[in-house]
């Protein structure tokens, strides 16, 4: 290799060599005195898209050698492609072929002669399958790689199995889920004196991500800390109101995608990679805003249909409207009854029952009722927490009677209920951009990054929950639990000091009572002067 004295000419020729490796890249390195790793194996790649970005991504992530599992079913078609494209020298592509489907067993020797370099199988299929799986594998000299889990105890556990899950009525995650089905493995393996590699490494979540979420919830597996890749990155944020919250995250988004790319985060860091989550949707209001102003596509992750209220007092005139529709609607008499006891004041009762009397059929005075409604309940005596969300529930019914109105010459409140129902009168985006959600829409579900907007006392945890406490806040922890678990890699979870309530008064706020033990509380204060 020729030595370049000229530091021009030198970082000439380091630029050329960088752009050799990935098109566009607009960044180099200077790898004197740096070491040179071999290229990576992936042997646990779910293909979800063409043969062709798969292979772009893999050199861009410095991955020579992958092997591709399949998900759903036999990888016929894709055999074909993916021994074409390694003509192209590019990447070391092998395929492994799915020994079971559908409880039979696929044409494995035939897959294998076509190229697959391996078998795929999952380890709570039928027994005497598993025991022919091995046999081929032992005949065709291929490696087996067997994904341990029981689907049956699996179940729909939603956490570790524990006193904690115990209390919170969730159905837990059996501890022997997994360790019942490596033994049985290990049983075959060692019949057939197979050789046993066993992988721990999670991929799923970040080192950080990890860390903050055993905080909300201590980890039964201590080992999934030290078997963790990615470190990641998880910030707790102290904002001076609402509005600064969502500033604060819009520019975070902002210097996110101007990054680009991230060794962490497979691909270019987009959009469609995040999600911004809250405990209620009123909470978006300030965020939904802003992202508009700044021309940020987003989509609410919502199940579409009536109007989901927050409030027992909202949730009642809503059942009583139903019912004045149709007053064969038994359902819901039976429902508002129950719902009523929860409801002290009887006074309140008696005027929704005024005001639902005096609307009409063809919904003429819906606005003027709505509003009288809003005025009286602005007059009671409750908690500011309560009052403002009785205030929101309110204003979001009146936004779908406008909607409606605007679109309908002839009015009715039949027709109403079913535009709401069919969600004519919800504001729909296309499913580009940052998401927003509720947590628990957002169960399932994951994304790169994550953003939990309102950690305050009073919004998360709920404050019906402080209110009631025992099992109402345990179950309000598990709520930001999985809101923590949603993060992949980074994970920005943030608070403000004051909100305004409808009336204009601010209130001030504590952060939430879920989180005072965070060290990284005092490191990352984004107040405004």
């Amino acid at each position: 290799m020729a030595i370049l004295e000229d530091k021009e000419e030198y970082d000439k020729q380091l630029k050329k060599l960088a752009s050799m490796f990935v098109d566009n890249f607009n960044r180099y390195a200077d790898a004197e005195n740096s070491e040179i790793f071999p290229a990576i194996i992936d042997l646990n790649v779910k293909n979800s898209e063409s043969i062709s970005k798969l292979n772009q991504k893999a050199i861009k992530g410095g991955v020579g050698t992958i092997l591709m599992i399949p998900q759903q079913k036999p990888i016929y078609n894709k055999l074909h492609l993916a021994y074409n494209l390694t003509k192209e020298k590019q990447i070391d592509l092998m395929v492994a072929v799915e020994a079971i489907h559908e409880g039979k067993l696929t044409d494995i020797h035939i897959l294998v002669d076509k190229g697959a370099k391996a078998i795929f199988l999952n380890s709570d299929e039928d027994m005497n399958l598993i025991k022919r799986v091995f046999q081929y594998a032992e005949m065709l000299k291929v490696p087996i790689f067997i994904n341990a889990n029981n689907k049956s105890l699996l179940g729909d556990g939603q956490m570790n199995e524990s006193k904690k899950a115990y209390s919170l009525g969730l159905e837990g995650i059996p501890n022997y889920v997994e360790s019942v089905e490596v033994a049985k493995i290990l049983e075959f393996a060692k019949n057939f004196d197979a050789k046993i590699f066993e992988l721990h490494e999670n991929f799923r979540s970040s080192r950080k991500v990890i860390e903050a979420s055993s905080k909300i919830m201590p980890i039964a597996d201590k080992k999934l800390l030290a078997n963790t890749v990615y470190e990641g990155l998880f910030e707790l944020i102290k904002c001076t109101d609402e509005k600064r919250e969502s500033e604060c995250v819009v520019d975070k988004v902002k210097e996110l995608l101007n990054l680009g790319l991230h060794p962490e985060i497979e691909g270019k860091i987009t959009l469609n990679k995040m999600a911004v989550l809250a405990r209620n949707k009123y909470v978006f209001k300030n965020l939904e805003k802003i992202l508009d102003e700044e021309k940020i596509p987003f989509y609410y992750k919502m199940t579409p249909g009536a109007i989901k209220f927050e409030t027992d007092i909202m949730r009642i005139f809503d059942m009583k409207l139903r019912i004045k529709i149709n007053p064969m609607d038994i359902l819901h008499k039976l429902q508002v009854d129950q719902l009523e006891t929860n409801i002290a004041d009887t006074s309140i009762i008696k005027k929704i029952d005024i005001l639902i009397d005096e609307l009409t059929e063809d919904g003429e005075n819906f606005k003027k009722v709505i509003s009288e409604l809003k005025n009286y309940l602005m007059e009671e005596n409750f908690e500011d927490d309560l009052k403002k969300m009785i205030i929101d529930d309110i204003d979001e019914l009146l936004e779908h009677w406008v909607k409606y109105a605007i679109t309908n010459e002839r009015k009715s409140l039949k027709q109403f209920r079913n535009y709401m129902a069919l969600g004519k009168t919800a504001t729909l985006h296309d499913e580009q951009g940052i998401t927003l959600s509720t947590v628990h829409t957002m169960k399932g579900q994951e994304y790169d990054i994550v953003f939990i907007i309102g950690a305050d006392d009073g919004t998360f945890p709920d404050y019906r929950a402080i209110k009631k406490g025992g099992i109402e806040l345990e179950q309000e922890k598990n709520n930001l639990y999985v809101a923590f678990t949603r993060a992949k890699r980074f994970l920005y979870v943030s608070y403000p000091q004051m909100r305004m309530m409808p009336w204009g008064d601010y209130k001030s706020r504590n952060i939430s009572r879920f989180l005072k033990d965070f060290d990284e509380f005092d490191k990352h204060n984004n107040s405004t002067k």
